[in-house]
C-alpha cells in the first residue's frame, strides 16, 4: 500500500487467533478510498497470508497506472 495509498488510516481493527483484519481510509491521487487488509500469522508471528480489498475502482485502477513490475 505504501506509495498508492496517501494518508491511510484506520476505522476498525480487529484481531483474533493469529487473523488481523484491518478497516482503512485514504486517497489514491486525491480521490478518496476505503479498504480492508486482512493478513493470517503462523505460530511464529510471521505473516503468510495477505489479502487487500479497496474500493471505489476508479481510484485504485488510477493509482494501479503508476505501479511498474
Amino acid at each position: 500500500m505504501a506509495g498508492v495509498v496517501a494518508d491511510a488510516r484506520p476505522t476498525s481493527v480487529h484481531e483474533h487467533d493469529g487473523e488481523t483484519i484491518a478497516f482503512f481510509v485514504g486517497a489514491i491521487k486525491n480521490q478518496p478510498v476505503d479498504g480492508v487488509l486482512r493478513t493470517l500469522t503462523d505460530n511464529q508471528g510471521s505473516v503468510n497470508d495477505i489479502t487487500l480489498m479497496l474500493r471505489p475502482w476508479a481510484a485504485l485502477k488510477a493509482g494501479l497506472a503508476d505501479i511498474k513490475i
